[in-house]
């Protein structure tokens, strides 16, 4: 749904509501980023700068469904069955309230920063270990439930873009999509040996 609203002789508002089930929000940016290359070229009476896009979503869709048929499903199938069998232990954590009936999605959050002399510690350590910023802190988030919770079976999930391919980075739809981790927090192991169960 699209709206223009005129706020004065010069100045308007456009609006526009969009489902988050066909688009993303690199794709909004992507949406954003081309309506006001389309409006700059409009105004100065040049051609659409736009690039014509070498893929299209449909070209995705194609693609997607043919690597998730036959072996390649068998293959991806059996690994996430193994990685998520069993009972999935539900994370205790310490709380003021027991746990509703019906569980909602109300939270918070809370920020945290190292101090400048930690923070390169730290990145050292994950760049010794061979293991990325987003594993280190992965990593550290698993640690953190493993204390307050006394679990060691976790599963933590993160959203990732879904654009394996270059030419993806400028197609509008919903590309997201998100991963659950699980992990092994077992307290006898080492913190390194953690990364690298983590990585």
């Amino acid at each position: 749904r699209v709206a223009l609203l005129q706020l004065s002789a010069t100045e308007y508002l456009l609006a526009w509501s969009v489902h988050h089930i066909i688009s993303d929000e690199w794709s909004m940016q992507v949406m954003v980023r081309e309506l006001v290359s389309l409006y700059n070229s409009y105004v100065s009476g040049q051609p659409s700068s736009l690039r014509v896009l070498p893929l299209q979503y449909k070209d995705y869709a194609v693609w997607q469904q043919s690597e998730l048929s036959g072996e390649q499903l068998s293959a991806h199938r059996a690994y996430w069955l193994s990685r998520f069998s069993g009972e999935l232990p539900l994370l205790e954590l310490p709380a003021d309230h027991s746990r509703p009936q019906v569980q909602a999605h109300r939270g918070g959050h809370v920020t945290f920063a190292f101090d400048k002399v930690s923070g390169k510690a730290y990145q050292e350590l994950l760049r010794k270990e061979d293991v990325t910023l987003f594993m280190g802190v992965l990593a550290l988030v698993n640690v953190l439930l493993y204390r307050y919770s006394g679990q060691s079976d976790l599963t933590v999930s993160t959203p990732v873009a879904g654009r394996h391919h270059p030419d993806l980075e400028d197609q509008i739809g919903y590309y997201l999509n998100t991963l659950a981790l699980r992990n092994e927090v077992a307290g006898d192991r080492s913190f390194k040996q953690l990364l690298a169960s983590v990585r």
